[in-house]
């Protein structure tokens, strides 16, 4: 798991790719899915054995922030 101090735009172009949040939740994301994201804890994981999954991402910085709790 890791967080950035960055907004994250992230699109799949080929395979499929799980993005786990810290919470335990898990969104699966095929080709042309996308996500933004903002300083959330996340791992990305290739859920395939055989396949490869290949992603773009464009990271920008962002002002800090704080995460509550």
């Amino acid at each position: 798991m890791h967080r950035t101090v960055s907004i994250d735009y992230v699109v799949v172009t080929n395979g499929r790719v799980e993005m786990w949040m810290d919470g335990g939740a898990c969104v699966g994301l095929r080709p042309g899915d996308h996500v933004v994201q903002r300083g959330t804890m996340h791992r990305w994981v290739n859920p395939s054995e055989t396949e490869p999954a290949r992603v773009l991402a464009v990271t920008l910085p962002c002002e800090p922030f704080v995460i509550p709790g």
